[in-house]
């Protein structure tokens, strides 16, 4: 049903948490394909998985409006990564349909199949605000945040798509993004850029790419009332270090692998393999301490 990746880049990496019909969230090696931890206790199929932005924390929602938080940790082996930690059924009797994090407020954003958009406060792990609009209640409908973590975007099974202000929880209802009575199932908003992708259930129907035009007159009469509105300028997010540097991340690891690659001789005796790996290790070590731990 579902599946995530943590986003750490350490020894998590090569992991991903399923969520099943079964009613089990399973950890996977990815690279081997062997199952590594199953955990048990739903009393329905697990509709979606979020982590947090460190991967410290895993979330689960059911088809019953269960979502509980674990502790993912691999410190002490990759069979016991995943520890219960808590439970919420604020929410129960409306299936769960979509769940993510906000790193910078200590919230969940959840979707329930009761055209229910929430939030969940992590301090007190409880329903907070409510943001009204959307249509959920037989497709399974997944929304986005922006990068900024100030909005929600999402379509609706009439077609329609909404954005909300996070904190004050305005809704405006986006005119050029809809599709005729067909449900909008899924919108995925860039991490880097204003840019989101858009899918729906219409057959043979495009993924619709829209891009952030800051010259047009209407965004800026926008965003100035949104401002004078609430008496302050849009405060800035902290993104954590990890986030910041992905891009150069990669980079960095393409260009690894690229040059080990070129190294490579045509046969490879048991000790040149050996060396390779001790080779690879060594270099994702000082990545990960240089570009995530501020090591030098």
């Amino acid at each position: 049903y579902t599946a995530k990746f943590p986003p750490a880049m350490g020894t998590e990496s090569h992991l991903v948490v399923t969520g099943a019909f079964d009613h089990g969230i399973r950890v996977w090696d990815a690279l081997s394909g062997e199952l590594l931890q199953t955990v048990h206790g739903f009393k329905s199929h697990i509709n979606t998985v979020a982590f947090d932005v460190y991967g410290k924390y895993l979330y689960a929602g059911d088809g019953k409006g269960v979502i509980k938080e674990f502790l993912f940790n691999t410190r002490e082996g990759n069979s016991s990564c995943l520890k219960f930690i808590r439970v919420n059924k604020d929410l129960e009797g409306e299936p769960i349909s979509c769940i993510q994090t906000l790193s910078s407020k200590r919230k969940l954003l959840v979707l329930t199949k009761r055209s229910n958009l929430c939030s969940i406060d992590l301090g007190v792990f409880t329903v907070g605000r409510q943001y009204h609009g959307i249509k959920c209640l037989r497709t399974h409908i997944q929304f986005a945040v922006s990068p900024d973590e100030r909005y929600i975007i999402s379509g609706s099974e009439d077609g329609r798509t909404f954005m909300w202000n996070i904190e004050h929880g305005q809704v405006v209802q986006l005119q050029h993004i809809v599709n005729a009575g067909n449900p909008i199932t899924c919108i995925s908003w860039s991490p880097y850029e204003h840019v989101i992708a858009v899918s729906t259930f219409k057959p043979e129907h495009p993924v619709m790419i829209f891009v952030w035009d800051d010259s047009k007159e209407e965004v800026k009469e926008a965003r100035m009332l949104e401002d004078q509105a609430h008496g302050t300028q849009p405060k800035l997010v902290q993104t954590p270090r990890r986030l910041k540097h992905m891009s150069q991340v990669e980079r960095d690891r393409d260009r690894d692998r690229a040059n080990i690659l070129a190294d490579l001789p045509t046969e490879l005796t048991p000790d040149q393999v050996s060396n390779i790996i001790s080779g690879i290790k060594s270099r994702m070590a000082e990545s990960y301490k240089r570009d995530y731990l501020g090591g030098d």
